[in-house]
């Protein structure tokens, strides 16, 4: 045991302990940076319809967890780019995007959106192990969401009936090496989902 921690836990003379002094601290900072990437398109309208792009992409330049040692030093860690698996499942890439496109004409309108992140680096490897001689890589992944809408001239157009797939092409989520399995915090669950939904909203 760290005699620093000793001294939060004052004993009596029979060596009982009175009390635990546990004391809230700042033990720990995280230094990040990165930047937010966003471009929209709308087009004009044509006898097809009308068309939205957005791109939505996230870029993390850094994300450095420093900790507190007994001594007063910090130890740093730098999660950029990795896949940890700590107290619990937490995912670090330097880029995330979403990519959308809308349609819309008449009544009808869609949702086409495409989700994707970039490899990780789970440091340690498989217990701590090396793997091929140097970390395990989890890599990147896109997943494709379609939703189709449709607004009946009843009820007052309060009633919008849709329709849609997340993973639309049943892509595989990539497995983290060391079968552990897929990531639960950045891909999807293996499958297709499909969904019908019913939405009343009345001005």
């Amino acid at each position: 045991m760290d005699p620093f921690f000793c001294d939060f836990v004052p004993r009596a003379a029979s060596g009982r302990i009175e009390i635990i002094d546990n004391q809230l601290q700042n033990i720990g900072t995280v230094e990040t940076s990165g930047f937010d990437v966003a471009i929209n398109y709308v087009s004009p309208e044509t006898r097809l319809g009308q068309f939205t792009i957005d791109v939505n992409a996230t870029h993390l330049n850094e994300y450095v967890e420093r900790t507190l040692k007994t001594d007063g030093s910090f130890f740093s860690s730098d999660k950029t780019g990795t896949h940890t698996f700590e107290t619990f499942a937490r995912a670090f890439p330097d880029w995330r995007a979403v990519t959308t496109v809308d349609w819309n004409k008449d009544r009808w309108s869609a949702n086409l959106a495409f989700r994707w992140a970039d490899e990780l680096v789970l440091p340690g490897g498989c217990d701590d192990l090396t793997v091929m001689g140097g970390p395990a890589i989890l890599e990147s992944a896109m997943f494709t969401d379609l939703q189709v809408r449709y607004l009946p001239k009843i009820l007052g157009d309060a009633l919008t009936l849709a329709v849609g797939f997340n993973n639309l092409f049943d892509e595989t989520p990539v497995n983290i090496p060391c079968e552990i399995g897929p990531s639960q915090v950045l891909h999807d669950l293996p499958g297709t989902v499909g969904y019908i939904r019913v939405t009343y909203q009345k001005d």
